[in-house]
């Protein structure tokens, strides 16, 4: 039997609609997982967070506060975890600074005029102060929305000292104390004695419920073993510096300028400058010069070797590529990642590469988001961000330790 022209197109229209309708029944299916899995590890990471910090804050609340300090404990993982919240704010920290600030107690009011569970003056609140929930009224007598305040008042201080060097969480509590501009003044915490023994107090606190937030958590998301945390301290202490992205910069001993001239592709690989086409090479760069991608994450791996005594002469490669398939890594599943595993990230325009052209370190969850590290491009400076920054990117992961 002959099909005219006009059958034989209907019926390839109906068989690509056909194969359309299975590209993306199969496409939202696999949507449909990512997102199940995403609101299941939410989930259970909230439930955990507020099990451990309602431990926590109920043996440092006095008798009489322990139903108030009870009570705020989802008001505080509410609000670090919503649009409010930001990396340095968690809820150990708020959970800390309202124990050492009220009490816990609501309505109590300082002699010098603070007032409410979070203790803001009047003048602060007018400017900060926010509607938690939504009864059209900002009252400091209500945890409700005094405790979503608090919040999104430590993210405006860690907004304005987040370039300070040093820690950025003792920063942003130093300047919720003295106030940013003396942050920023002093370069890190000022040298006032009132400012130094809160922030030690609000630290010490906070760190002692985070461990038990940190015991809570189901095993396979607890912290990482102490390679991998020596992996992501390497690379943190650099995104408090101001210090860029250098196309071809970093070895296992730190930052360098950029590399001088072109290697051969005969020379070792492991330490140098990688190969690359000449037209790439500049002078050297003066000051405290940078990483690149890769090179932060081999200087990172080679610190943490060297301390852990893990293959301690094993430098990685200076390139993405040659870092992806070196033998001494071991692939990792994307939903088994653990804080110090390296993720390769592809273009999205280019998943099917062989070389990647981009890699980070995980650095853990903050306020159920996960983190990373990373030398991003020229431009920027070493830093850490959320990995779902690299939404709808290919992935793939390794472990070095």
């Amino acid at each position: 039997m002959r099909m005219r022209l006009g059958q034989v197109m209907a019926v390839t229209v109906v068989l690509a609609m056909m194969a359309v309708s299975g590209m993306v029944v199969v496409v939202v299916t696999e949507l449909e997982n990512k997102i199940k899995d995403s609101v299941k590890d939410y989930v259970v990471g909230k439930i955990a967070e507020m099990a451990g910090l309602s431990k926590g804050i109920l043996k440092l609340a006095s008798g009489d506060r322990k139903q108030d300090a009870k009570d705020a404990v989802p008001l505080i993982v509410e609000a670090t975890h919503g649009k409010l919240g930001c990396p340095e704010v968690t809820s150990a920290v708020i959970a800390s600074q309202i124990y050492h600030e009220s009490g816990y107690n609501p309505t109590i009011q300082s002699p010098a005029g603070a007032r409410g569970i979070a203790q803001f003056m009047p003048a602060t609140w007018a400017a900060h102060g926010v509607d938690g929930n939504g009864d059209g009224r900002k009252d400091y007598n209500d945890p409700q929305d005094a405790i979503p305040s608090m919040v999104a008042y430590d993210c405006a201080v860690a907004k304005n000292t987040r370039k300070v060097p040093g820690d950025p969480v003792k920063n942003m509590l130093a300047g919720y104390n003295a106030g940013p501009a003396a942050v920023v003044r002093a370069g890190g915490i000022p040298n006032y004695r009132e400012t130094i023994n809160y922030v030690s107090r609000i630290t010490r606190t906070a760190d002692e419920l985070a461990a038990l937030i940190a015991a809570e958590e189901p095993s396979d998301a607890r912290a990482p073993s102490s390679f991998g945390a020596e992996v992501v301290a390497q690379a943190e202490k650099w995104t408090t510096r101001n210090l860029p992205y250098l196309w071809a910069g970093g070895d296992k001993d730190g930052p360098t300028p950029r590399c001088p001239g072109v290697r051969r592709a005969s020379d070792p690989r492991p330490s140098g400058c990688p190969v690359v086409r000449p037209g790439d090479i500049g002078p050297p760069l003066p000051g405290k010069g940078g990483f690149d991608c890769s090179g932060l994450v081999l200087y990172a791996v080679y610190q943490a070797r060297k301390r852990f005594g893990v293959t301690p002469n094993a430098v990685l490669p200076h390139q993405t590529w040659y870092q992806l398939n070196d033998k001494t890594g071991t692939s990792v599943p994307m939903d088994k990642i653990k804080p110090g595993d390296i993720i390769f990230v592809w273009p999205k325009e280019h998943p099917e590469s062989r070389d990647p052209g981009h890699v980070v370190i995980y650095a853990g969850t903050v306020n159920g988001k996960k983190m990373i590290i990373e030398a991003p491009r020229t431009g920027r400076d070493i830093r850490k961000v959320e990995l779902s920054s690299y939404d709808g990117r290919r992935m793939e992961a390794r472990r070095y330790g």
